[in-house]
């Protein structure tokens, strides 16, 4: 249920609007507003943590807003928010995914570029791997996204990392991921991390928890072990269940 909060500092209250079950994820935010200079707040002031963003918008002397980017439109840039609740839930999503790896939170902006293949769009299956700060997100190279010269440049497009939201929002949880790092996606679902830079595969199972995979410990390649997971889980349509064959 969407509740209003908010804090008064030094004379002046902030307040916002999310859902309750993600409140605790923003009130930092608003003892957040204390480090500014102490020339703030002003009007259209943005305040960028990560892949979110929030704006102040003032509406007397002694009050101001907090909006955002309204990320389930796809013009992300001009549509503002009162309802802070997408943002909060990408918060929470990524310390997360950060705390179950036992990892730093990356530096990144919403600024990040991603690129993408356009069918990712309408796949219930695909990948995202990090390469040089970059995220690509792209189909199975059984979909005809490879040949010898590599991905086909005229399904690839891009987008910066607070927009992907509209386009794929399961893949925002993930963004965070540092290099090196790639999560194979299943029915819309992130299914396993691979960290290829320690040959390290990782579960994710539906309450949140990742777990390390026993079989991403042995000495198969990326490939090897990549096609054994494609083969122990194919789709029987007779079942309609995922059923392994080894």
């Amino acid at each position: 249920m969407l509740q209003d909060y908010g804090k008064e500092i030094d004379g002046i209250y902030y307040s916002f609007k999310c859902d309750d079950e993600v409140a605790k994820e923003l009130m930092p935010l608003i003892d957040f507003i204390c480090l500014l200079d102490s020339n703030m707040p002003e009007d259209g002031l943005l305040l960028s943590i990560g892949f979110v963003a929030f704006t102040l918008s003032k509406v007397d002397e002694k009050s101001y807003k907090v909006i955002t980017w309204d990320y389930a439109d796809n013009d992300i840039l001009v549509v503002y928010t009162e309802d802070l609740t997408i943002p909060a839930k990408i918060m929470r999503g990524q310390k997360r995914v950060s705390n179950e790896l036992d990892l730093p939170m990356t530096d990144y902006t919403f600024l990040d570029t991603v690129i993408y293949d356009k069918r990712i769009i309408n796949a219930k299956n695909f990948y995202m791997a990090k390469t040089e700060n970059t995220w690509v997100v792209y189909l199975d190279s059984s979909d005809d996204l490879h040949n010898d010269t590599g991905m086909l440049i005229d399904n690839m497009t891009s987008l910066m990392a607070a927009e992907m939201y509209y386009i794929r929002p399961e893949i925002m949880d993930y963004l965070l991921l540092p290099e090196n790092y790639e999560v194979v996606f299943r029915d819309c679902k992130a299914n396993f991390i691979y960290d290829r830079k320690n040959n390290k595969f990782y579960d994710i199972y539906r309450d949140g928890r990742i777990e390390e995979s026993d079989w991403g410990k042995d000495n198969g390649t990326a490939s090897d072990l990549l096609r054994r997971y494609k083969w122990n889980n194919v789709q029987f349509r007779d079942y309609g269940r995922t059923a392994p064959i080894c």
